[in-house]
Formats: structure tokens, sequence, C-alpha cells
């Protein structure tokens, strides 16, 4: 009787924890905002450590993308610890620590995994997208901040997640059969406004590659002709077109920038220039030590000595506006290859995984998670701070373990 009661807490706690990461990760996390990742990491050390207790948790890491990440943290807590000039310079090898929680949030979501967990994951990204635009709008109109830049969420945050949001919510169009089924088309264009509103110029470089990959796998699935999709192609241009004419000044200053850069002249918007500053600065002290770099802990430090007079104060910072120069400066060329391996792993996990009723969603979820994080990661950070980091391996975790026909033996 003892064990019985045990087993039906047991499940009723794991549907609940489940519940909290789903609509936490994907409706919520725009709202909640920097508070999303410590909920999250919470959820995955209880996870973690009941694990442990039933000896269930060394099984969980047999999944190839948590053996893939579980080498990606440790990696980066090498370098960390070999480049290390103090003990508290290996704390910062805990800004990965949701790369160790992957294996247990998998197995959590993937044990509640039903035939309609695509169309779950689509309504509730779809939600997403929307209170995002809620949550800009609020900000900007009703509470008076530039740029929608909150303190519990900074613009180009909500941003970026919002674009991830609203891409991600297609999937409903691969699995939903009902009646709703083209709204999630609206999806990419609540996360586009979000961006247009809030002024964030970077994360609509992902924009056009995300449009690329939603239209080959959408005309595969759908098996649309050629002109059909050119169609749907130039709607979302005049739609994209009239976004823009309604928040010109802040559209223009893109193209603004973009012009200085291709004719060689001085760049006259300010923030790009700081960051092509800041790029030089990071590539030179990449090249002072390429092999393991200097750490975390001396990230914007090592770069001070090739900061121009004028720009010293960009030091302050708190990283490069790039990833991949991140991890560079940070861990050298292991740090590379472990970003690298951080964008691949969802992918190559989804293409791996069985050929189901679900893997063409699978695919194409974790196509567009990597596609997302490496183009907003050219200009600003998304992995190694809290927020990004716990969302990218808790959508990870979604789409490769809840997004499955039943759960798996």
């Amino acid at each position: 009787m003892t064990s019985e009661i045990s087993t039906i807490l047991g499940r009723s706690t794991d549907h609940w924890a489940r519940m909290v990461v789903l609509v936490l990760t994907l409706a919520l996390s725009c709202v909640v905002g920097l508070l999303t990742p410590y909920l999250l990491a919470v959820v995955g050390i209880v996870l973690y450590i009941a694990m442990a207790v039933r000896r269930t948790l060394l099984a969980s890491y047999w999944d190839l993308a948590a053996r893939f990440f579980l080498v990606a943290f440790a990696a980066l807590a090498a370098c960390f610890a070999i480049t290390a000039r103090q003990p508290g310079d290996l704390l910062f090898a805990f800004n990965f620590v949701m790369l160790l929680l992957f294996a247990p949030l998998r197995q959590l979501l993937a044990n509640g995994a039903v035939p309609g967990s695509g169309v779950v994951t689509a309504r509730l990204a779809l939600a997403g997208a929307a209170l995002a635009v809620v949550v800009s709008l609020t900000a900007l109109l009703f509470l008076n901040y530039a740029r929608a830049d909150t303190p519990l969420l900074g613009a180009i945050v909500l941003s970026n997640t919002a674009i991830l949001l609203g891409f991600l919510s297609l999937i409903g169009v691969l699995a939903d059969q009902g009646r709703l089924r083209w709204l999630y088309l609206v999806g990419p264009f609540l996360g586009i406004a979000v961006a247009l509103v809030t002024a964030s110029r970077g994360p609509l470089v992902a924009v056009p590659p995300l449009g690329i990959v939603a239209a080959v796998f959408l005309a595969r699935h759908l098996q649309l002709k050629r002109r059909h999709v050119l169609l749907f192609l130039g709607l979302g241009i005049v739609a994209i077109g009239l976004l823009a004419v309604g928040l010109q000044d802040r559209f223009i200053s893109i193209f603004r920038a973009a012009g200085d850069i291709l004719s060689g002249a001085a760049v006259s918007d300010e923030t790009t220039r700081i960051r092509l500053v800041l790029y030089e600065a990071g590539a030179r002290a990449y090249l002072e030590s390429p092999w393991l770099g200097h750490g975390w802990a001396r990230l914007m430090s090592a770069v001070v000595p090739y900061l121009p007079p004028a720009d010293l104060r960009h030091a302050a910072l708190p990283q490069l506006h790039n990833d991949m120069l991140n991890f560079a400066v940070a861990a050298g060329i292991p740090g590379i290859a472990v970003y690298l391996l951080l964008i691949a792993t969802p992918i190559i996990a989804a293409l791996r995984s069985p050929r189901d009723e679900m893997y063409e969603l699978r695919c194409f979820g974790c196509i567009v998670l990597g596609v997302a994080y490496f183009f907003a990661g050219l200009t600003d950070l998304m992995f190694g701070f809290e927020f990004h980091t716990a969302i990218y391996i808790s959508v990870a975790a979604i789409l490769l373990g809840y997004c499955r026909p039943s759960r798996p033996a």
C-alpha cells in the first residue's frame, strides 16, 4: 500500500513539474523574465536529486544530447580551472549548469510524452509570442520604459525570445490538424513586432534565415508548389514592410548602420560602432591566448589592452556581444568547439531520433532553435548568462523529450 501511494504521488509530482517546465519556458518566460532560469534550475536540481535517489540518473545521461551537453560542460569547466587565478574563477562554470540539468529535464518530459504533445508545444509557444507583444507594449506605453527595456527583461533579450517562440509556434502547422491550423503562421510576425517595437535591431538578423528554414519545411510538409511558396514569402515581406512603415524611425537605423559598414565609412550609429570596437579587441585578446583562453572571469579585462582610450569605459560591459567571440576569449579553441557543439547538439539529436510521426516536427524545431541562437549570437550573448542558456536547454529538452508519440521504453 505504501509503495502504491508513493508511486501515485511520484507521478503527480512529475506531472506538475512537467507542466511548470512547459508553461514557464514557452508561455511565461517573457512575463516572468529573469526569474525564469532560476525557477527552471530549481526544478532541474530537484529532479537531479530525485533521480539520483531512484538510481535512474545515470540512465538519463545515456541519451545522445545529454552526453554532448555533459562533454560541453566538462570542457568549459576544465578550461576555466586551468586558467583560474583564484578559486572563485571556477564558479563561472556554473553559468552553464543547465547543461548538466538537460538529462533529468529531458527524461521528465519524455515520461509525459503523448501523441498531441507537438500541438501543446506549438500552442504554448504561440501564447508566449503573443504575451511578449503584450509585455513590450505595456512596458513602452504604460510603464514608460524606453524601448520596453525593463529591469525584469531587457529589450534585446525579450526580442530574441519572442522571435524564437514565434517561429517555434509554426510547429503547429506541422502537427495540428484542427481549424486553427493556420493561426500559427501569425507567430513569426508577433516576434518581429516585438523586435520593432523595442527597436532591437540585432534580433532581426535571425529572421531571414529562420524564414528560409520555415519556408522549406512548410513547403515540403504541405507539398506546396513553388508559386505558392513565393506567394507566402511575398505576403510575409509585405507584412514586415507594413510593420516597418509604422515604426520607420526604428527601422531606418538598421539600413543606415549597414550602409556605413559596407561603404567603409565611419559608423554613425553608436551601438554598432561600440560592437565593432569590442569585436576587434576581442579578436586580438583571443590571439594572445588561443589555446585555452583567458577564462570567463577575465572575459572583459582581457580586451582592455586592445581598446582605444576613448572606449575603455566599454570594458565595464558584461560581455563582447558576440557568442563565438565570448567563447574564444574565455576558453580559446576548446571554447569555439564547445560553442559549435552547443549549436549542433539538438539538431544532431533530432536527426538521429526515431523516425516516428513527430520526426519532422522535432527536426524543424531543433533547426529553428540552433539557427535562432547562432544568428542572434552574432550581435549579442545567447550562452553564458542565465536566461538564454536556460531557455535553450529547456526548449531542447521539450523538443527532444516531450515531442514524441508516447513515453519511450
